[in-house]
């Protein structure tokens, strides 16, 4: 059976709404998987905003910002770091995690999976994903995002994020997959970047500037790389 957009990006949100409720602070692994080692994994401060100048007065948006993990681990790098995620649930953990660090609590919304209509236009320096990226299966929601991250972002504003790359993940879906394939109608998948050519085109036909991709090592993933991609908006 197909799903619409709609009821895929419901599933989804359920999906990680349920994995948020196994989440506490003497068990942090539940949404991130393997926290600790995400945290000292050196790729997060070294390739994810490689390049970008002056890092002290950006202000950073994190689509599915899960339990607060990279807000905890970049919080003195930023002049301002908000986050939006798919799942209420995940959203209350983030709260109770930041306030266990003494972290302010920051901007934090739910959105819907594809829009960010509780944000203006031109409103950030940054949007970042991290380990978030992979997880949406449908190639039009992520065209939607793309192109909702285009209008948050100030001229000049990067888009930063890391994603799974090369085949071979037991449970992955193909590039151009979307809703109405069969296949992606599981949201416990991720999808397969095979091509770096690919992400690239649908990045410009959103409206960014692609910059450059690294290929690496993963952090406790199935993927066999993973792909660091920097776009701006012109």
């Amino acid at each position: 059976m197909s799903l619409t957009e709609n009821q895929f990006l419901q599933r989804q949100g359920q999906f990680w709404d349920d994995i948020s409720t196994k989440w506490s602070l003497a068990n942090k692994n539940p949404v991130v998987g393997w926290y600790d080692s995400h945290n000292n994994f050196s790729y997060y401060q070294t390739h994810l905003f490689r390049g970008i100048p002056n890092l002290k007065s950006k202000t950073v948006l994190e689509v599915g910002c899960g339990p607060a993990r990279n807000m905890i681990l970049f919080r003195d790098w930023f002049a301002q770091f908000d986050g939006v995620d798919i799942a209420e649930g995940c959203i209350e953990k983030a709260r109770v995690n930041l306030a266990a660090e003494g972290v302010p609590i920051p901007n934090l919304w739910v959105m819907d999976g594809r829009s960010l209509p509780m944000i203006g236009d031109a409103s950030y320096d940054i949007v970042m994903m991290v380990i978030s990226h992979q997880h949406i299966t449908s190639r039009a929601v992520r065209m939607n995002l793309y192109r909702e991250y285009v209008r948050v972002l100030k001229p000049g504003g990067y888009f930063v994020f890391q994603t799974g790359y090369g085949s071979g993940h037991p449970r992955s879906v193909d590039y151009f997959a979307d809703t109405h394939n069969t296949e992606a109608d599981f949201v416990d998948k991720d999808v397969r970047v095979e091509n770096l050519d690919h992400l690239k085109a649908d990045l410009e036909t959103c409206g960014f500037e692609w910059l450059d991709a690294v290929l690496t090592d993963t952090c406790h993933d199935e993927h066999p790389q993973w792909a660091w991609v920097r776009v701006v908006k012109p």
